[in-house]
């Protein structure tokens, strides 16, 4: 591994935290339990299955979420590895 390279698991981690930073910025967006559950998924490594409910929830809610939240969930499930079927093409946004 060059000196250039993350030790494996550190675009993980960093993903992880960046989903977290989105939950914390989406308060205004989904019930407060919703978002702790969220949360404990991503605290037990469960992120890729926490970036999925919250599309879920933000589709099934109707949620119109702001652009910039939608732009960071797209560059999170990239970094997952997370195929966002068409309902997240559904979700409405913000211009």
């Amino acid at each position: 591994m060059s000196r250039d390279e993350s030790p494996p698991g550190q675009a993980f981690r960093d993903a992880s935290a960046r989903l977290r930073a989105v939950l914390d910025a989406s308060t205004d967006l989904l019930p407060a339990s919703v978002l702790d559950d969220l949360r404990e998924l991503v605290h037990y490594n469960e992120s890729v299955i926490a970036l999925e409910n919250l599309c879920s929830h933000l589709h099934d809610d109707d949620v119109i979420v702001p652009a910039d939240t939608v732009r960071a969930i797209r560059e999170l499930a990239a970094a997952l590895k997370v195929a966002l079927g068409p309902w997240f093409e559904a979700i409405r946004t913000t211009p």
